[in-house]
């Protein structure tokens, strides 16, 4: 989920999630909203859960999304990915080289796939850090 700061990605994305875990799949949410600390852990990381009830019912607006403790958390410098980019890169990789680890080992997550939040940084650097999430996360 991409669009700039306040656009509703991080609600869009936790509907999406509550949605797919009510229907009975088992996705990954992955968060690099640093600004925000979606899965419970501070801003400055990007991190992921896997996802396997919904927490309390219909998706609230903010909070806990009912999965996992977070399997995998990196620090990225900052709540802004501005003040070091090649941080935040460098912990993207390391996101996605989590993830496909994950789903290599996990058959109903890698069918049910990840759900992403990006931060709303999408102009001049911003936008090659998400093309660059959008290639090593492997988006379709």
């Amino acid at each position: 989920v991409a669009g700039p700061s306040d656009s509703g990605k991080s609600t869009l994305a936790r509907i999406l999630s509550h949605y797919a875990v009510r229907v009975g799949r088992r996705p990954v949410y992955v968060d690099l909203d640093v600004g925000q600390g979606g899965l419970g852990v501070p801003p400055g990381t990007v991190g992921m859960a896997g996802l396997r009830h919904a927490a309390g019912g219909a998706a609230p607006p903010s909070g806990h999304l009912g999965g996992d403790a977070p399997r995998a958390v990196y620090w990225t410098g900052s709540a802004c990915p501005r003040s070091n980019p090649d941080l935040f890169r460098e912990a993207l990789e390391r996101m996605a080289r989590s993830l496909d680890a994950r789903m290599a080992g996990d058959h109903d997550e890698r069918a049910s796939g990840a759900i992403v939040n990006t931060c709303g940084w999408i102009e001049g650097a911003g936008y090659s850090l998400l093309l660059r999430a959008i290639e090593v996360l492997r988006v379709d």
